[in-house]
C-alpha cells in the first residue's frame, strides 16, 4: 500500500518508509497539552462559567479498550472524571463481568463539561449537536493518541 502511495504523489517528493509516529510509552505525555487545553477552554461560554471542572479521561493510556460517554452529569463535574456516578457504577460492573478493572481502559467523554441545567432543573442535560461539535476535536486527538500509537 505504501508503494501505492509514494507513486501517487504528485509532487514526485517520496513518502517516509515508516510512519513517523511517537512510541507508544509518550502516550500519557501526549495526552497532558490536550487535558491543558480542554481545562482552558472557554468555547462554549455558558458551560464553561457554570462548570465546576473539565472532565477530559481517566485511565490507561496503553489501554487497548476506551469507552466514550456522552458528557459528564453533576458527579462528574464535581470530581472531574467520567463515570462516576450510577452510570459510572454501572461501566464498572460490566467491566467486572469483563475481567476488567477501571484502571485497565480508558474512559472520555464527547463533552468536557457539565451541560449547564436551567435554574431549578434536576437532573442532566443532554448535549447539543453544537456542543458536541465544539468538544469533537479535543475527542478525536485522544481517540488519535490512543488508537494509532500502539
Amino acid at each position: 500500500m505504501l508503494a501505492q502511495l509514494q507513486t501517487a504523489n504528485t509532487r514526485g517528493v517520496p513518502w517516509p518508509t515508516e510512519p513517523q509516529l511517537q512510541p507508544a510509552s509518550n502516550k500519557a505525555e501526549l495526552l497532558e497539552p490536550i487535558r491543558a487545553r480542554v481545562r482552558a477552554c472557554t468555547k462554549c461560554a455558558h458551560l464553561a462559567c457554570s462548570r465546576t471542572q473539565t472532565v477530559f479521561g481517566v485511565g490507561n493510556p496503553d489501554a487497548d479498550l476506551m469507552f466514550i460517554g456522552e458528557a459528564p452529569g453533576i458527579d462528574e463535574d464535581k470530581q472531574g472524571e467520567p463515570f462516576v456516578g450510577r452510570a459510572g457504577q454501572l461501566l464498572t460492573k460490566i467491566l467486572k463481568a469483563m475481567n476488567f478493572a477501571r484502571e485497565d481502559v480508558y474512559i472520555a467523554n464527547i463533552l468536557k463539561c457539565r451541560p449547564d441545567t436551567p435554574a431549578g432543573a434536576f437532573g442532566n442535560r443532554a448535549p447539543t449537536p453544537i456542543e458536541m461539535q465544539t468538544c469533537r476535536p479535543y475527542l478525536v486527538e485522544q481517540i488519535e493518541i490512543m488508537a494509532f500509537l500502539s
